[in-house]
């Protein structure tokens, strides 16, 4: 079975809540993934930071201080 973008976000979602940090589920799942292409990017909305990584799918999942999503 082909995993999908929401099959990504709720493995990345499970990872953080298990207590991994951001860059243990880079290195652990999005590094390398398949859907994933290119590094994470370093945005803000407003004053809030967040992390965008972008997605073969042309969204993003989005790393802040919430958890994970998509845009």
């Amino acid at each position: 079975m082909t995993e999908s973008v929401t099959d990504l976000l709720v493995k990345c979602a499970e990872a953080r809540h298990s207590g991994k940090d951001f860059s243990a589920v880079w290195n652990e799942i999005l590094k390398g993934h398949r859907l994933v292409i290119g590094d994470p990017i370093q945005r803000a909305d407003g004053a809030e930071p967040y992390l965008a990584i972008p997605l073969l799918s042309g969204r993003h999942l989005v790393f802040s201080s919430v958890g994970f999503s998509l845009r």
